[in-house]
């Protein structure tokens, strides 16, 4: 249970913080949030779990986030999703 309380957590979290980059640009309420349920998730995964398998939570969490980040940007997959339109 402890595991899906986690993956939960931090889905989410990488989740609102891709929707922040790619759909609502600037820091905004939605980028803040998914900020800090990611660092719940890692606050979960301190409280829960052993020590060295915190860290290993860590690193994954933020090789995982980076990963997403960088993929999204650099294949243009977002650029079907992402607003292109201005309004002058």
């Amino acid at each position: 249970m402890e595991i899906l309380v986690l993956s939960t957590l931090l889905l989410i979290g990488l989740i609102l913080l891709l929707v922040e980059i790619i759909f609502i640009p600037g820091t905004t309420v939605v980028g803040i949030f998914g900020f800090l349920v990611s660092g719940a998730g890692l606050v979960f995964a301190f409280l829960n779990f052993e020590y060295s398998m915190a860290l290993w939570i860590t690193g994954a969490a933020l090789v995982i986030n980076f990963g997403a980040v960088w993929y999204g940007f650099s294949s243009g997959v977002w650029n079907k999703f992402s607003l292109k339109s201005t309004q002058t």
